[in-house]
């Protein structure tokens, strides 16, 4: 049978365009199927997910989000995100932040968050990172013969 690997709708937030950069960069090292939207704060992404969600476009199959940012900070945003009446809350959400605070990383899990990950100091570190996120974020669909043979 053959095989086809879903493309993941990746979603990332972050105000440092370096690390949004390294971070696409990173993707595609590791040979991820993507569509990479970034954005520069938490109000954006809010903004990004509401609109969709009126249109019924498509969601985010996962959330990269930054702890600190301007205007609305990870947290806020993850208690938006994660709340009960959310229609998002079921959208995995991965903190990739230069914080290592036990009391930031207890408090996102409180609040919903999927993973917590202190940014790696190397390019090669956050590719293989990512390689294993990506693994584990990526469905692989075996298609019967019949749509296959075509």
């Amino acid at each position: 049978m053959a095989k086809n690997t879903k493309r993941l709708f990746i979603l990332s937030a972050d105000d440092d365009a370096e690390d949004r950069m390294l971070f696409e960069e990173a993707l595609q090292s590791v040979g991820a199927e993507h569509l990479l939207f970034s954005v520069y704060n938490g109000e954006r992404l809010i903004t990004f997910l509401n609109d969709s969600y009126r249109k019924e476009e498509l969601m985010p199959n996962v959330i990269f989000l930054d702890l600190n940012m301007p205007i609305k900070n990870g947290k806020e945003v993850l208690k938006i995100i994660k709340a009960d009446d959310s229609p998002f809350r079921y959208i995995p959400v991965v903190l990739l932040t230069t914080s290592a605070s036990v009391a930031d990383i207890e408090e996102c899990y409180r609040l919903g968050a999927n993973l917590f990950i202190i940014k790696p100091a190397s390019f090669t570190e956050l590719a293989k990172i990512l390689k294993d996120l990506m693994a584990l974020f990526t469905i692989v669909v075996e298609l019967p013969p019949s749509l296959t043979s075509h």
